[in-house]
């Protein structure tokens, strides 16, 4: 008797595990585990959301690069003189009218403006005739050139004469402000954008500045003000375009369509029917969340063309001020 009843109890418990397992499948769930969203996905209330500003906010590329001396060019000697001696040495800096060459006569060839001497081709002998051969090669040193790679995405937004916010080194708090002197117009192709040589000029009057030091240089490309804005992470796409998800006080959303314009990289100005005050769902997955949860079929707008873009040679970064 004893023997029947517990076959009984082995038939019950093996249909009900079949029962769950039948139940599971058809439920796309896991009978197992406790009760959870099957794809990870965080639902609209939990996503985290931020406030519709009305702030100014502006666009630069920004990168490093080496200084130089403002131009290079050869010094020739005077016609119908003969050599006496060198009065400098190499690679030092020479003040504006300081003699350079002396020649037999007592005559000098004197500094135009002030430079470094960086090369020269001099009789080995005094007294010898200087000819056309002869020279000193010197470097511009009272205005330096910087030269940066923007990005052909950034360059219809740069001009000559434009200002930009040069750190010479490591001293990020001394900022020197410089002019956009040329632009390359002819561009080094990549498959990832063109990149355009921008040169950027600063003052040296003190000679403090040295060739070959490191700089960082920052550009303001664009700006807008008194404009409504959101995180890029609030900019989603899909097949009707782009579009923000405004959380109502009821809790409840609504996907409105919207208009980009300038970016810094963090915000993002966008126009169409949103207002200040408005909260809207950001593309993030809240924190405790973020490891395990999959990818959600949207995308930002860092990684579309209604977010600003940024150069590989010549970073996007810029600020952002509420009113």
């Amino acid at each position: 008797m004893s023997k029947a009843i517990g076959k009984t109890l082995i038939v019950v418990l093996l249909v009900g595990i079949l029962a769950a397992l039948v139940w599971g499948l058809t439920t796309e769930q896991n009978p197992f585990t406790t009760n959870a969203r099957a794809d990870n996905s965080a639902a609209p209330s939990e996503l985290p959301s931020a406030t519709v500003q009305k702030s100014t906010i502006e666009s630069y590329v920004s990168g490093p690069g080496e200084i130089k001396g403002a131009s290079s060019e050869k010094l020739e000697m005077k016609k119908n003189r003969y050599y006496k001696e060198l009065l400098v040495g190499l690679n030092t800096r020479i003040t504006k009218g300081t003699p350079l060459v002396k020649y037999t006569n007592g005559e000098t060839l004197k500094a135009p403006y002030d430079l470094v001497v960086t090369e020269t081709n001099l009789p080995k002998k005094a007294k010898q005739e200087l000819t056309e051969e002869h020279y000193l090669q010197v470097t511009r040193v009272d205005s330096m050139n910087v030269d940066i790679a923007v990005g052909e995405s950034d360059i219809a937004n740069v001009h000559i004469g434009q200002e930009a916010e040069v750190t010479v080194g490591s001293d990020e708090k001394t900022t020197i402000t410089g002019t956009v002197s040329a632009i390359n117009e002819v561009g080094t192709y990549s498959s990832s954008g063109s990149k355009y040589t921008v040169t950027v000029s600063i003052p040296n009057e003190d000679g403090s500045i040295l060739v070959g030091m490191s700089a960082n240089l920052r550009i303001k490309t664009n700006e807008a003000s008194d404009v409504l804005t959101v995180p890029v992470s609030a900019i989603k796409t899909g097949d009707a375009g782009t579009f923000v998800t405004i959380q109502h006080e009821d809790g409840t959303t609504e996907d409105k369509p919207v208009a980009t314009g300038v970016s810094d990289g963090d915000k993002v100005e966008v126009s169409g029917d949103i207002h200040e005050g408005e909260r809207v769902l950001l593309n993030e997955l809240p924190a405790a969340s973020s490891s395990s949860a999959s990818s959600t079929s949207t995308s930002s707008a860092s990684s579309s063309s209604a977010a600003s873009s940024s150069s590989t040679g010549a970073q996007s970064s810029s600020t952002t001020s509420a009113n």
